[in-house]
């Protein structure tokens, strides 16, 4: 498979071209909002934070128009949540999970 890069210029609205990107199958060959309702959920899209998620599927959604379609998985990377099955910090009362430090030890 050969490697592809997709780039967006410094300063430019990342969200709104990478959406538009990706719904235009440039980010994904075959992938796009041509392939189907379907078709974008089974794609996995990891950002930095809950925020981010929330900020791309809102633009997901919105370039889409008025069209059906189902999102593909948006994972944030800086959330502590298990991921695929994975032990994460999902229960705060979970007594296999660190103490929080004190005042003095931080």
């Amino acid at each position: 498979m050969t490697p592809r890069v997709f780039t967006i210029p410094p300063g430019a609205p990342f969200l709104e071209i990478f959406a538009g990107a990706l719904l235009d199958g440039r980010v994904v060959p075959g992938l796009s909002r041509h392939s189907g309702p379907l078709a974008l959920a089974k794609a996995t899209i990891f950002v930095p934070t809950r925020r981010a998620g929330r900020a791309l599927a809102t633009e997901l959604a919105r370039q889409s128009g008025n069209r059906a379609i189902l999102l593909p998985k948006i994972l944030p990377l800086g959330a502590l949540d298990g991921v695929n099955g994975e032990a994460g910090f999902d229960n705060p009362l979970d007594p296999a999970l660190p103490r929080a430090a004190g005042d003095i030890e931080r």
